[in-house]
């Protein structure tokens, strides 16, 4: 639905271009324009041209197929000219030139639901660099994407976090205790998480044991998430070197259902962004990379929140508008080249009915004008064969066969074509309607 309002435009913009190009043709012919337009049919955007059937008829066939076809001919040149803007770098160049600039080590925050947590906490703006330590690199919306709605993209780790010994064994475990229920662990004290031991002989052993539907992290710890996991740097441990030293041991987060996960957003502010505001809201310096911590199911991340891969250099300029205008141009490429293809099928109303009927009659005339020049040589030659009196009728090698009735062909060929359509097309909708029930 978020993406339905470029849908509109795209259908708009398809369906005043394929107009357009029969009200040119018709003004190219010298044909009669009765009246041109735009409709808004409850939701569906569309455009109109009025031309007289008498101006049409008093039209040549292939008058008329300049006219019948020249929409769709429109929406094939609107098509190609969309695809030679995208693919040249056009587009890019000019969001640069503007002052917006495309990026392949982070995304920008356009939008946060306001029904997420994350509301308010990260700046429309706000550069992301990482989630865990996943970096958004190369292809950022596809890593973000993968990430966030994979299942295991987050929870398999190679590297541990260095928690001080003083800090273990000083909590209760119930944090490690987890049910259905409550997949962030039994413990009223929500600032602490579960930590486990990490390190090469520890990944191989079970994590978690069964008790009834409970689950329990075996040498669990409940430590504060936030102490350990929202510093930008802290101290790890990997699985080739656990080693933190004496006073520590390596350990790492742990979740035993997918709705309680802990996401480390890394972000960095732009240059433009007011930090100080920022800082009264996450009580943290703003200077470098910082971290913001979210728990709960990771693909509620990836629906809250809306990023792209552009970023402004200054702050009057809408983040949304690029990926706005980019989406626009696609859906107009994508909707342009189907209003094309199916606007020349030779079902009824629609253009391709009236193409048939113009390209038969301009059949039926070549036929009649090679019908008119051998007669006219037959003649020709009687007048050239008169010898004695007496004629000699030359007969002319060439056989015409009648040509069909083309009124009749164009009506089955519409007829079929159209019970056709109308049945993909309903059994597509019967398709739709069965999924959405099986969901």
């Amino acid at each position: 639905l978020s993406h339905l309002p470029y849908y509109l435009i795209a259908l708009l913009v398809s369906g005043v271009f394929h107009e357009a190009g029969h009200a040119i043709a018709a003004a190219r012919e010298r044909a009669q324009v009765s009246s041109t337009g735009i409709f808004l049919y409850i939701l569906y955007p569309g455009a109109f041209v009025d031309i007289p059937s008498r101006a049409l008829a008093i039209m040549s066939p292939l008058q008329q197929l300049r006219v019948i076809c020249a929409g769709v001919w429109h929406n094939i040149v609107l098509f190609i000219a969309a695809w030679i803007f995208l693919s040249s770098g056009a587009l890019q160049l000019s969001f640069t030139l503007i002052g917006w600039r495309q990026m392949t080590d982070g995304l920008s925050v356009i939008e946060i639901a306001s029904s997420s947590p994350l509301h308010g906490m990260l700046k429309p703006g706000t550069i992301i660099t990482k989630l865990n330590d996943v970096h958004l690199k190369g292809e950022p919306l596809d890593v973000w994407s993968k990430t966030l709605l994979e299942e295991n993209a987050l929870t398999t780790q190679d590297a541990g976090f260095c928690i001080p010994n003083t800090l273990l064994y000083t909590q209760l475990s119930d944090c490690c205790l987890f049910a259905p229920t409550m997949p962030f662990g039994h413990s009223r004290d929500r600032s602490l998480s579960c930590f486990t031991p990490f390190g090469p002989s520890k990944a191989a052993s079970r994590l978690e044991e069964f008790m009834g539907d409970q689950l329990l992290a075996r040498n669990g710890q409940c430590l504060s998430s936030f102490d350990i996991l929202a510093d930008p740097n802290p101290r790890r441990c990997t699985s080739q070197d656990s080693t933190c030293g004496a006073d520590s041991t390596c350990y790492q987060p742990f979740s035993a259902y997918r709705t309680g996960s802990i996401v480390r957003i890394h972000y960095l502010l732009p240059s433009w962004m007011d930090a100080s505001e920022v800082a009264e809201q996450n009580s943290a310096s703003t200077k470098g990379e910082q971290v913001i911590l979210y728990q709960g199911d990771p693909r509620d991340v990836w629906e809250a929140m809306q990023v792209t891969t552009v970023g402004s250099r200054w702050s009057f300029l809408p983040l949304w508008l690029p990926n706005a205008i980019l989406l626009t141009i696609r859906y107009t490429m994508s909707f342009s080249l189907a209003l094309s293809v199916l606007n020349i099928v030779p079902a009824r109303h629609l253009d391709g009915h009236h193409a048939l009927k113009a390209f038969f009659a301009l059949l039926c005339s070549i036929h009649q004008s090679y019908k008119a020049t051998q007669s006219i040589w037959d003649n020709l030659r009687e007048c050239l064969l008169l010898e004695g009196g007496s004629a000699m009728t030359a007969t002319s090698t060439i056989t015409t066969a009648s040509f069909p009735r083309g009124a009749k062909v164009v009506k089955g060929v519409v007829v079929s074509t159209t019970v056709l359509l109308g049945g993909v097309m309903i059994g597509s909708l019967v398709q739709m309607v069965v999924v959405m029930l099986w969901k």
